[in-house]
């Protein structure tokens, strides 16, 4: 809405900045002039500001999602692998594919209805006789995603029709999200010299239909007001998953429950925490935002399904 907002103060200064010429009195024109440009150069500062709290935003997710990360992620010997060889690729510029390179890429938050539910980075992979050839037509083309599917009880992953690879982990899930028809992203993460290879793995689901039969109720967050909050709503769309995080009230002596995607966006009101602490909730999802116009801000409304 606050993007809505900045693009129809920079169309409506555009016109009454050029509308100005037409009048027919002087001081009808200065005026018309000035509104203008005050609008112009609003909308124009506003659109720059929320570019800037966007960019913050992702920067806040980063940070918070690698701290998390780092507290759960138990070191491994092929993860200090992948760990010097993104150190590798990152002092080649990839340049030498055959000697080790850690490979990058963009994995969406959803596809269409459907959600990332889980995500693996470095799943160990048994490269075939035949991945070299594989492995420098992905580097080449600057493309790591495969295709996954079963092979004599094995999940295999191939390339331009080519299997190269078998799983050595998460086959169940693979299966599982095979046989549903759920949507999932696979690709090359990792390899080096020695035939050490990881895949990344992104699964997703429709999670609110698999919680369709269960109560649903939308509630308007409390403690929305501070920068990390608006920060964390900028491009929060309906439908994003929400995690729920009971944590206690220094100030106010209660308990209460903390609503956050990535960045801790609110809370939910009173009589949805106690509810929420007594009995859990089956999951939580951005609802809508209401912009309020007189205080600057995003209010976030949230469903809970229970």
């Amino acid at each position: 809405m606050e993007k809505a907002k900045n693009i129809v103060l920079v169309v409506c200064g555009i016109m009454l900045f050029f509308g100005s010429q037409a009048a027919n009195a002087f001081w009808l024109y200065i005026f018309a002039w000035l509104a203008g440009i005050s609008m112009l150069i609003a909308g124009i500062v506003g659109l720059a500001q929320m570019g800037k709290k966007k960019r913050e935003a992702e920067a806040l997710r980063e940070l918070f999602a690698a701290s998390e990360q780092a507290e759960t992620k138990k070191p491994t010997k092929l993860s200090e692998n992948t760990n010097k060889l993104k150190t590798e690729a990152e002092l080649t510029h990839t340049e030498q594919p055959t000697e080790g390179v850690y490979l990058k890429t963009t994995i969406p938050k959803r596809i269409g209805n459907c959600i990332q539910a889980y995500f693996y980075p470095d799943v160990p992979l048994l490269l075939l006789d035949n991945a070299d050839s594989i492995l420098d037509k992905m580097a080449h083309l600057g493309n790591t995603e495969c295709c996954a599917s079963q092979e004599d009880a094995q999940i295999v992953l191939s390339y331009d029709g080519e299997i190269f690879a078998e799983l050595l982990d998460r086959e169940d899930m693979v299966e599982d999200w095979l046989l549903r028809d759920d949507p999932f992203i696979i690709g090359l993460s990792s390899f080096d010299g020695d035939n050490n290879a990881t895949a990344y793995i992104a699964f997703f689901r429709d999670e609110e239909k698999r919680l369709a039969s269960r109560e649903m109720r939308v509630y308007k967050l409390t403690h929305y007001k501070d920068e990390i909050g608006q920060i964390g709503l900028i491009d929060a769309e309906p439908g994003d998953k929400l995690k729920l995080r009971a944590t206690y009230d220094s100030d106010s002596y209660e308990d209460c429950v903390e609503v956050s995607n990535g960045c801790t966006i609110g809370r939910l009101p009173k009589s949805a925490a106690n509810r929420y602490l007594a009995i859990g909730a089956g999951g939580a999802f951005i609802d809508h935002l209401e912009y309020d116009e007189r205080q600057g801000l995003d209010v976030p409304f949230v469903r809970i399904y229970w």
